[in-house]
């Protein structure tokens, strides 16, 4: 498996060549919203919090048990692309290859007035 980490304040400028787009991670919505995917945490306002520990923290109180804390698998503020490459032979030796690329980011949404 290959992996490659983007993360801090030139990570999106880096992605942006890369995929020769500057808008890369930006979607936009109507009524003036974006939604952007975060590569520097200097760009996340201290008291946003994670949307998946919300739910968690929702759906503990809705059960009465109290909540375990999960170790996060991808830090917020990375990018993280990762390539899988399979490689077989069927059954008269023929090898084929092909791969799997899996992208893994946080987002955060923004209203523009």
């Amino acid at each position: 498996m290959y992996k490659c980490i983007f993360r801090g304040p030139n990570a999106s400028a880096t992605l942006a060549q890369i995929f020769d787009d500057v808008d890369w991670g930006i979607r936009f919505y109507p009524g003036k919203e974006t939604t952007l995917v975060l590569t520097n945490l200097d760009d996340v306002e201290p008291e946003e919090e994670n949307p998946l520990v919300q739910k968690r923290r929702q759906k503990t109180k809705n059960h009465c048990s109290k909540a375990i804390p999960k170790n996060q698998r991808y830090k917020r503020g990375e990018v993280i692309i990762e390539w899988k490459p399979k490689k077989e032979k069927d059954a008269g030796r023929n090898t084929y290859e092909a791969g799997f690329l899996q992208m893994h980011f946080w987002i955060t949404k923004r209203r523009i007035i």
